[in-house]
């Protein structure tokens, strides 16, 4: 249950966000840079999606956090009016809308970075090849702790979750996928650790009105997940099926990336895929799955390989030698001062 206190703090920072997202709406994108990505963007790769013809990266490039790859040329858009901070996921909404979303995490010191915490849609309204605008939402991040305040008992460390950086077990979004037939959008945690130590997936039932400006989220379901202490990295949706690429929780320099795919009408099963050279990947950071069922994984790649261009960070999957496990049912909380065993090793528990 929400205290008083978390509750009034919630309602003060919402009326104190809801006038500057109207500031946000439509904006013309800064600036727009043709050419090819510079070493530095590519190798900061965080987030890629499939939409329409062309191909969207993100990453930690301040001034240029979004560029697309079509017809084998590049374009780099400046977005500072508002300024997106630490990119994790971009999701098309549609063939000519792309959500951004933002890690929601404090930074290093625990301070709050508006930047950070904000989801915005670049649109391209007059099609792929003219500039598009940036409409912003700011504040998601108050949104996302005053849900999960309600839901304390998924989680192992509440008050880490939502005062701590990640590297300390705060929350950090690092995937998002989309429904575009139920129109719901999910969300995927790499840490903020849920109470059977994994990650969480939890939905946000109108991000479009969201996006209009119109409406504050609404959350649906939550579901935790638990696959050998691994966090999300990535989700994307295809086929009725939400794929979550898995990797390390905290520190990136770590192999074992893995990928499975999770039926939100079956949540009692969850479908592992054997795909060789994956769990060798030491960045594994980005996903999405084309028109053909194949997984396209974008690697971070460390200071010591410079990239040369696209191909140089990606890795392509066929999607098949899937092994169906059957998930145990959902946990209830522990009573006070009692021990509970282990999880194992995959578990879905939704909530």
């Amino acid at each position: 249950m929400t205290t008083p206190r978390i509750t009034l703090t919630l309602m003060l920072m919402a009326a104190a966000l809801t006038g500057s997202a109207q500031e946000h709406k439509n904006q013309p994108v800064t600036e727009v840079k043709s050419g090819a990505a510079t070493d530095k963007a590519l190798l900061e790769v965080s987030a890629a999606a499939r939409m329409g013809d062309a191909t969207f990266f993100a990453g930690d490039e301040e001034d240029y956090p979004v560029w697309m790859v079509k017809d084998q040329a590049m374009k780099s858009f400046k977005i500072k009016n508002p300024s997106f901070g630490d990119i994790e996921a971009l999701v098309p909404l549609s063939d000519t809308d792309l959500l951004i979303v933002c890690s929601q995490a404090l930074s290093e010191d625990s301070s709050y970075k508006g930047k950070r915490t904000r989801i915005g849609l670049l649109s391209f309204a007059k099609g792929l090849d003219a500039d598009p605008t940036i409409t912003a939402y700011n504040g998601f991040r108050d949104d996302v702790v005053g849900y999960f305040s309600e839901k304390q008992d998924n989680f192992s460390d509440f008050t880490a979750l939502t005062t701590k950086p990640p590297r300390d077990g705060g929350l950090s979004i690092e995937g998002a996928a989309y429904d575009q037939k139920s129109g719901v959008l999910y969300l995927g945690t790499r840490d903020g650790r849920s109470k059977d130590g994994g990650a969480v997936l939890f939905t946000v039932t109108n991000i479009k009105a969201v996006m209009e400006l119109k409406e504050k989220p609404k959350f649906g379901s939550l579901t935790r997940i638990q696959l050998s202490s691994h966090g999300v990295r990535d989700l994307a949706f295809n086929n009725d099926r939400v794929f979550i690429l898995f990797g390390a929780m905290r520190g990136m320099q770590k192999p074992g990336a893995s990928i499975a795919s999770w039926n939100p009408a079956q949540p009692g099963t969850v479908e592992m895929y054997d795909l060789p050279g994956l769990s060798d990947l030491m960045r594994a950071e980005a996903l999405f799955i084309d028109g053909s069922g194949q997984a396209h994984v974008f690697e971070d790649l460390d200071d010591n390989k410079v990239p040369q261009d696209v191909a140089s960070i990606e890795h392509t999957f066929k999607l098949s030698g899937a092994a169906t496990k059957t998930l145990p049912p959902p946990a209830t909380p522990a009573p006070a001062g009692s021990t509970t065993a282990a999880a194992s090793p995959a578990a879905v528990q939704p909530k």
